[in-house]
């Protein structure tokens, strides 16, 4: 995660391809579980969900022109001891090829979340330090349910060669879209457990989208950004974990 700041694009889609990272299941408590957003000693600002179930996303990236460029994200299930997050991750990097990581992490309950990733090879680690999301963009409760219509319009998508490529999102869920001359559709809906989150699923359409006709899914975070703007992030993988596939977008 968070190497030198780049982009990958592959057949005109930034699609993050990696093996499947190993990982151990476990479930998560109020002093992990939660939204957080905070810098890395790479130079990237970032927001992370720990979820109910234990999953960890982490999507990082780079301001430019006033939006925020995703640059990839890392997952995985990682074990919880206490208050400390440790464990395997995948880190979907969009300059280097993906590799297996581990992760080291403490958090206070509501009031902070610090720790270090190094890659299996020894070869790359930082640090990162993080507060939850709320305390930064007051309008975002992860205990509030998320819901569809929060997210339905029009997004102008961030990509590494234009701020100016579309997606729409309708008021039941439905998404159409095209980045970097790949088009897809797919659904977003809100999770079952209550939480501010939303799953979501992606078809991707022919060639020239680098997978053509396969499928990627995954989570979704939304924000008011408090200067009348949304915030939205994906991260996604196909079934097997062997690809992973990220944006941003304002609205």
């Amino acid at each position: 995660m968070r190497k030198p700041i780049g982009i990958l694009t592959l057949l005109g889609l930034p699609l993050l391809m990696a093996a499947c990272g190993g990982a151990s299941s476990s479930a998560t408590n109020n002093a992990v579980e939660g939204a957080w957003t905070g810098t890395d000693s790479w130079g990237n600002t970032f927001s992370t969900l720990v979820l109910e179930n234990g999953n960890y996303y982490a999507m990082y990236g780079t301001t430019r022109d006033g939006n925020f460029v995703m640059q990839g994200f890392d997952h995985g299930t990682p074990t919880l001891n206490g208050n400390a997050l440790n464990g395997a991750i995948t880190e979907y990097d969009s300059i280097l090829p993906p590799v297996a990581a581990t992760l080291d992490a403490t958090a206070v309950a509501g009031s902070s979340l610090q720790g270090a990733i190094t890659n299996t090879s020894g070869t790359a680690s930082g640090t990162f330090t993080a507060t939850p999301l709320s305390a930064k963009f007051t309008g975002y409760d992860y205990n509030t349910p998320a819901s569809a219509s929060d997210v339905a319009g029009n997004w102008t998508v961030s990509t590494p060669n234009s701020n100016a490529e579309k997606i729409t999102i309708s008021p039941t869920g439905g998404v159409t879209g095209s980045i970097n001359g790949c088009s897809f559709s797919g659904t977003v809906s809100p999770r079952s457990t209550g939480k501010n989150v939303l799953d979501m699923e992606i078809l991707f359409g022919p060639s020239p989208c680098a997978k053509a006709n396969q499928s990627a899914s995954g989570i979704a975070l939304d924000y008011d950004l408090g200067n009348g703007k949304r915030q939205l992030l994906a991260a996604l993988q196909d079934p097997k974990k062997a690809y992973g596939y990220s944006f941003s977008a304002q609205q």
